[in-house]
């Protein structure tokens, strides 16, 4: 008795179908058609760079590694990718939550940053925000980030990092705006 090749390949072809059906969006309203597509953040040095050679990946990750352990940075720089369904979407915005840990008084803290937008800047795009100065200070050691893309002051897709827990965001919000 031999394996039938048309069952495996039957039940393979099902399995496939359902896998696309499950990653098709849930809705087909236009919040379906936003997301925060990547997140990166980097420290920036005393000069507000992020690195010293441009084209050595490795050394630049050697550079922002003993940047974060020295704690000889003067800012975190967060670069978002996005997605719009149209470049004419009024009052765009993307939010960033960051969650750090004050060592000096032992107390978790949280900064919210704006980057606002009187229309949306194109269908894809980055944003760059800098967490520098006085934000840098109060902040503390990063923990945790979240960004939130808003459309007319209403969220419409987000994007956390592992250690982001909505439960732990309180009423003791410091907010900037670059």
């Amino acid at each position: 008795m031999g394996i039938d090749y048309r069952v495996v390949r039957s039940v393979f072809i099902l399995a496939w179908v359902v896998c696309l059906v499950s990653a098709a969006p849930a809705e087909t309203g236009v919040n379906s058609w936003y997301e925060v597509m990547k997140v990166n953040h980097e420290f920036l040095d005393h000069k507000g760079d992020t690195h010293q050679e441009i084209a050595d990946l490795v050394a630049k990750a050697r550079y922002q590694r003993d940047l974060e352990e020295t704690g000889k940075y003067s800012g975190i720089r967060f670069i978002i990718h996005w997605q719009a369904p149209s470049s004419e979407i009024p009052k765009f915005a993307v939010k960033l939550e960051a969650r750090g840990f004050d060592a000096g008084s032992g107390r978790e803290t949280i900064q919210t940053f704006n980057k606002d937008y009187p229309k949306t800047p194109g269908f894809s795009g980055w944003t760059t925000l800098d967490i520098k100065g006085d934000s840098l200070k109060h902040l503390g050691k990063l923990m945790a980030w979240k960004v939130t893309l808003l459309e007319n002051g209403q969220p419409v897709a987000s994007r956390k990092s592992f250690t982001w827990d909505d439960s732990l965001v309180t009423s003791r919000k410091t907010t900037s705006t670059p």
